[in-house]
């Protein structure tokens, strides 16, 4: 269960915001940003921590796709 719980913190979702588009992990906001457009928020996702998987989401909330991480060292 520990391994599970684990896993599920490692997950960044892009998500869009009425003013543009937010990052959040596990619930809450990663950084209380909101950029401009989506790929401003991948880039700077991948720039916090590239090992994390990012769930990128649609405008309409549904998930666009799953872009893995770098595996840890």
């Amino acid at each position: 269960m520990k391994k599970f719980f684990t896993a599920a913190m490692k997950r960044l979702h892009i998500i869009k915001h009425h003013n543009g588009w937010v990052i959040w992990k596990a619930g809450q906001l990663v950084v209380p940003d909101i950029y401009p457009s989506k790929e401003a928020a991948i880039l700077y996702a991948r720039a916090h921590d590239p090992k994390d998987d990012l769930i990128v989401h649609r405008d309409d909330g549904t998930v666009e796709r799953v872009e893995r991480g770098l595996p840890a060292r």
